[in-house]
């Protein structure tokens, strides 16, 4: 069984790795590893990361709906971390400052915690079509469609 979960959190991280080039070259070929618009701001990160920001893409009352919708239908909970206490030598219980929910269909693995992702139930799910909704407008902004 061990050898089966360890074969699976491979064959996710392969999976995840695959999509993440895919739509590095989607974007290379589209001209989108610069800024989206002449109102993005480009912010360079670690490694070659970044991430454009446009102040403007979602208007207040958009921005307020979707974490409304979000807040009152997603399950929140707060992730807690072992972290090493030097002065005990022992490793105590920290919980993360913020919380976490995470939709998908795969499981999402950071330093050390596993977040099991809640599967969108169907079409009455109230947070995955607003978030459908906004992956859609986003896909479009970028001229992501499928190709």
């Amino acid at each position: 069984a061990a050898a089966r979960e360890e074969s699976s959190e491979e064959e996710d991280a392969a999976l995840k790795h695959a999509a993440r080039l895919r739509l590095r070259r989607k974007l290379d070929r589209r001209g989108l590893l610069r800024p989206p618009t002449e109102n993005a701001s480009r912010y360079t990160l670690a490694k070659g990361a970044w991430y454009d920001y446009e102040a403007k893409y979602m208007n207040d009352v958009e921005a307020r709906h979707l974490m409304d919708l979000l807040l009152e239908n997603e399950p929140w909970t707060q992730v807690v971390c072992k972290a090493y206490d030097p002065l005990r030598d022992t490793l105590k219980d920290v919980p993360q400052p913020r919380l976490t929910s995470h939709m998908g269909h795969i499981a999402y693995r950071y330093s050390g915690q596993t977040l099991e992702p809640r599967v969108p139930t169907g079409e009455d799910d109230v947070s995955a079509n607003a978030l459908a909704a906004l992956m859609a407008r986003v896909n479009d902004h970028l001229d992501l469609s499928e190709d």
